[in-house]
């Protein structure tokens, strides 16, 4: 499911999706039920459907805390305070970044990397867009080779405000995405965004022409309901 949203695959996703969330259901077990309604939460926000999107993560948020998984519970914490951020919904990102706060102040090695992330999105929410990128933009350079999952979920939401604010020489400056522009279709469009915004359009054309081709790639071409048939 996550591997195909960003391909612009929702249909394929959603069937995939679905089935899980019935076979949680009849099984109970809460986990493919609340990994499958994060799955629905995020195709929800690629089109910034915020009501249905909210309700999927509360959906996966009660799954994982009632059954005492924090090491789901912190990440999809971490997902509402970005839809939210995205979303302009400064209640909800400060009431979802402090319950983060209180999962990573037991554990400094796991969660701390996100704060900076989180900060800065709910500075965003509140409406200031610039400094939130001002604020993320020195938290990557105080740690231009940090790797893993926060490090990536800063960069790419970096990007996206600097093509937002107008910024997009900064963001083709950054050496980090190098690795991700190989075959992340969410970094190859943000980088044609940013190539057409600085009008170089024959760089933005032969890109969009790369994106094209992986997202046609016959290696996705995933029957949705082939997990029914296990």
């Amino acid at each position: 499911m996550w591997t195909l949203a960003p391909f612009d695959r929702d249909e394929q996703a959603r069937a995939l999706a679905r089935q899980i969330v019935a076979i949680g259901e009849a099984e109970n077990n809460p986990y493919w039920q609340a990994e499958a309604h994060w799955a629905l939460a995020g195709l929800d926000a690629r089109r910034r459907d915020w009501t249905r999107a909210f309700n999927e993560l509360t959906r996966a948020r009660d799954s994982y805390a009632a059954d005492g998984m924090t090491r789901s519970l912190a990440p999809v914490l971490a997902e509402i305070v970005a839809t939210a951020s995205a979303a302009g919904d400064l209640s909800r990102a400060r009431e979802a970044a402090a319950a983060f706060r209180t999962i990573a102040a037991a554990d400094t090695v796991a969660w701390q990397a996100w704060l900076p992330l989180l900060d800065a999105q709910v500075q965003k929410a509140g409406g200031d867009t610039a400094g939130a990128a001002d604020a993320l933009t020195r938290a990557l350079d105080a740690a231009p080779m940090a790797r893993g999952a926060a490090a990536q979920a800063s960069l790419f939401q970096l990007g996206r405000w600097q093509i937002q604010l107008g910024r997009s020489r900064d963001l083709l400056a950054r050496p980090e995405w190098k690795p991700w522009l190989e075959q992340h279709p969410d970094a190859i469009t943000l980088r044609v965004d940013a190539l057409r915004a600085d009008g170089q359009s024959d760089a933005a054309d032969a890109e969009q022409h790369r994106l094209d081709r992986i997202r046609h790639d016959p290696a996705l071409d995933l029957d949705p309901t082939w997990i029914a048939a296990q």
